[in-house]
């Protein structure tokens, strides 16, 4: 183990505490995307992490300055 993990830690738990705190956040940014309104800047440290998956392929959304 190292800092970054938990140890005995219980993961459907955990993922309730995800899934609800951030059950908004997933339909702001399906509604953001659908209306056109997905030019938000993203910090440059998430920008490899945040990925969007298309019939085509994988996707990284970034804005063109």
């Amino acid at each position: 183990y190292n800092k970054h993990s938990f140890k005995n830690a219980f993961m459907l738990l955990a993922l309730d505490e995800f899934s609800e705190k951030f059950a908004i956040y997933k339909i702001l940014l399906l509604l953001n995307f659908f209306f056109g309104y997905n030019q938000v800047q993203l910090h440059s440290n998430s920008r490899n992490i945040i990925i969007f998956l298309m019939l085509l392929s994988l996707f990284r959304m970034y804005t063109l300055f």
